[in-house]
């Protein structure tokens, strides 16, 4: 059982790396807001059954594999989104993730606690992130309101609920969580379970863009460039597609070829 134990750990860490990794190369936190109806599952082409009995030798063959699952995951990921007709007009929603944004912890246990509800979410496992999430909020932890927001808002793994939702995202980006900022101005923008209001809107986006978080940057130069709220700057709007643009944000640099 001890073996079993310290074999376990080693998976679950292995997880973690793989998964912070993939989330971190494939911005995985990005989200269309026109997609983000669409359930977006990251779902597995192998499943594992994990038992009691398995010994060690069932053990080191799962984690042998754990590459082969997150390049499945990848792909299966990349082919969904290949499937939803994108209109780059429309401002970009994030899942809540991203931990390089946040502004600090209050405790290791807690965050360990989120990241292991992120593998659970990277492998759809959506119940049992919220598992994971949930006790977080009575902590007030931003990353996991942020989180939350996003599951509320999508339907995954709990009723949708975007009036929730939006009251979760309040909570984080009031802690500066960078991501959720972003978030309550894509609602502001869209009139998601509050009034419409770009003036909101353009200000979530800016607080955003001022951590330097790309979708923010990206949204706010977007709203600018379209004309929709007050003070527009097309020279603004470029300088924030450039920073975008060189954090990996495709379509940040479409628009600034666009802008030529």
């Amino acid at each position: 059982m001890v073996i079993s134990s310290i074999l376990f750990e080693v998976l679950f860490n292995t997880l973690l790396s793989l998964f912070l990794i993939f989330s971190h190369a494939s911005h995985a936190d990005e989200v269309v807001f026109i997609a983000a109806d669409n359930e977006l599952t990251n779902e597995t082409n192998t499943k594992t059954d994990s038992k009691e009995n398995s010994n060690s030798g069932n053990a080191l063959n799962i984690s042998s594999n754990v590459n082969t699952i997150a390049k499945n995951n990848a792909k299966k990921n990349q082919e969904n989104e290949e499937k939803i007709k994108i209109d780059w007009s429309k401002p970009v929603v994030s899942r809540g993730f991203g931990l390089e944004e946040s502004q600090g912890h209050a405790d290791d246990a807690g965050l360990k606690q989120y990241q292991s509800g992120q593998v659970f979410y990277f492998f759809g496992e959506y119940d049992k992130a919220v598992e994971k999430w949930l006790p977080l909020l009575e902590q007030n932890f931003p990353e996991a309101q942020a989180s939350m927001g996003w599951l509320y808002q999508a339907g995954l793994g709990v009723k949708k609920n975007e009036s929730l939702a939006f009251e979760l995202y309040m909570k984080a980006a009031k802690q500066n969580n960078a991501i959720a900022q972003n978030n309550l101005g894509v609602m502001y923008e869209n009139a998601i379970a509050i009034d419409k209001d770009l003036d909101m809107a353009k200000y979530w986006y800016q607080r955003s863009a001022e951590q330097g978080y790309r979708f923010g940057e990206y949204n706010l130069a977007n709203l600018l460039l379209l004309n929709r709220a007050s003070g527009n700057n097309l020279e603004q709007a470029r300088l924030l597609l450039q920073k975008s643009a060189k954090q990996g944000v495709q379509q940040a640099s479409e628009k600034l070829k666009a802008l030529l």
